[in-house]
């Protein structure tokens, strides 16, 4: 049980915030849009200057407020030091210039045979890389996402953990592509035919169900990556190694278009500035006899294949190409060079360019918002996210926004747009968190005492067997004048809350900003 739950503004970790001075957020909103610029060749763009571009929204042209170039050239920066093994932060470790990458291995729609071939050249594409590179390596699995290793440069730990990586065909993927068995006829026609067509019937429910369910876990997986690269500023490069999901899925009362779960994922994707760069698992695809297709692999194929089968091939990657699209990546298709194709979607993040411009559509207006880019220099071409949809209205029922914050809570990678630092500490069977946020990451607005806030915040502990113990959830209304504001820049944001049970495995702290929705969270190991 808590038996005390606080608001501070007293300084209890050692990891500096912000010292820029305070500022009042508006209706007015900044849009930030990273841009990577390629010559006719395909070699990076180095050398435009903000006059160069124009951006415009809906067709609308708009000044271009923020510019900075982002070249990659700079060494990591340095993590603050913590005191002490109990200290746990959602900033990742940052370098001053260049982006970073995330390899998302998919399980859940490749097959066993098509991730031993792409591990392979993963492999051989971590040795050679670059200590400029920033890579991580996540796993997507039946329920779950896997981090075999977060952000680092290390060549020779990625490889390790690669090695011992083992993959397997996902039961959702074989469910889903299982073809019907044979059957035993009885010589009676009319009364095989319909066995028959009712066995075909079930199989078509089957396919359909698990490929339903493999197109939300890959675009809940998709959300959750987007929403834990949102804190970090830079080209964010989401390299999808997979055979995808088909975009409209055959059923028996008619096709069904995944259009709605694909465009979530695409609209987190994009309010958090991330590329996706989809590569096909499954290599070159050779011609197809329409009357035998199926989606297995055929390695070192002629070049020029054709596709004529839209259920096997086309679906799939229409998937990829709409998410890379949307989102400013590119999709890599019919290859057998699946570590050129990593190669070439990690090179994208060497330059970048940023562009900041004030929207003053408000955010109640909930349409999507066009973007586009154009620049004066003739042979270059431009990649960028195509358009955002605001924030949702804030919902007024805190019971409602604090429930939507368990999906957060259960999600397997922590969530960056608010930065949270947390210090554990234990007395004999009790614990303490005290969690520190970002006051500068908040909204605030003005207020007759100078300026006010509010945030909702769920603590809770999950243990070994997966099951969630949510212990405090709670809104807290946050009011500060000139002074304690300044304060709060300086000695930080705190909450704390007492006893965390004995049996606790991991620990679970979810903080959102009301107003704007940007959420924070940590995962903290207890029992492990």
């Amino acid at each position: 049980m808590i038996r005390v739950f606080l608001i501070s503004v007293i300084a209890v970790l050692a990891l500096p915030l912000s010292a820029q001075q305070p500022t009042f957020r508006s209706s007015v909103r900044l849009v930030n849009v990273t841009v990577v610029a390629h010559d006719s060749s395909g070699r990076p763009v180095k050398d435009l200057a903000a006059s160069d571009f124009r951006i415009f929204e809906d067709g609308k042209e708009q000044k271009v407020e923020v510019f900075s170039v982002d070249t990659g050239a700079a060494p990591f920066a340095t993590p603050p030091a913590a005191r002490a093994s109990q200290i746990f932060s959602n900033r990742a470790p940052r370098r001053s210039a260049g982006g970073i990458s995330v390899i998302l291995f998919d399980r859940l729609n490749s097959t066993w045979e098509d991730q031993k071939f792409a591990r392979d050249q993963i492999i051989r594409l971590v040795v050679k890389a670059s200590a400029e590179d920033r890579i991580a390596l996540y796993v997507l699995e039946s329920e779950r996402i896997t981090v075999l290793h977060d952000f680092t440069s290390d060549t020779i730990r990625l490889t390790a953990v690669l090695n011992k990586y083992v993959g397997t065909t996902s039961v959702e993927l074989l469910r889903s592509e299982e073809k019907l068995g044979d059957f035993a006829p009885t010589g009676m026609a009319g009364q095989d035919a319909e066995t028959i067509a009712w066995l075909q019937r079930v199989q078509t429910l089957v396919s359909e169900n698990y490929t339903r369910q493999r197109a939300l876990l890959t675009t809940n997986a998709l959300e959750s990556i987007a929403h834990h690269l949102a804190g970090t500023p830079g080209r964010k490069s989401l390299i999808w190694v997979s055979g995808a999901f088909p975009l409209v899925i055959p059923g028996d009362h008619g096709p069904q278009i995944m259009s709605r779960e694909v465009s979530r994922a695409a609209r987190a994707i994009n309010s958090a500035d991330v590329a996706v760069y989809p590569v096909d698992i499954r290599g070159l695809m050779p011609a197809l006899n329409p009357s035998t297709a199926t989606a297995t692999t055929v390695r070192g194929a002629p070049p020029a294949p054709v596709f004529n089968t839209i259920s096997t091939v086309r679906s799939p990657q229409d998937t990829m190409d709409e998410i890379a699209d949307a989102t400013g990546g590119r999709a890599f298709l019919n290859t057998n060079d699946i570590g050129g194709a990593i190669r070439k979607a990690i090179e994208d993040s060497r330059v970048s360019y940023v562009l900041g411009y004030y929207s003053a559509r408000p955010d109640s207006d909930q349409k999507f918002r066009r973007i586009n880019v154009k620049v004066g220099r003739p042979g270059v071409d431009l990649r960028y996210r195509k358009g955002y949809v605001p924030p949702l209205p804030v919902v007024r029922n805190a019971k409602t926004r604090l429930d939507s914050l368990t999906r957060v809570m259960q999600s397997p990678v922590e969530t960056s747009s608010i930065p949270l630092a947390a210090e554990i500490s234990r007395i004999k069977n009790e614990g303490t968190v005290v969690v520190r946020i970002d006051p500068e990451s908040l909204t605030w607005a003005p207020d007759k005492d100078g300026r006010a806030a509010a945030i909702d915040i769920v603590i809770a502990q999950s243990r070994p067997d997966g099951t969630y113990y949510k212990f405090k959830e709670t809104t807290v209304n946050l009011t500060a004048n000139a002074e304690r504001y300044q304060q709060m820049i300086e000695d930080g944001l705190t909450v704390s809350s007492n006893t965390i049970q004995e049996n606790a495995y991991r620990l679970h702290v979810v903080v959102s900003d009301v107003a704007s929705q940007s959420v924070g969270s940590l995962i903290i190991p207890i029992g492990q």
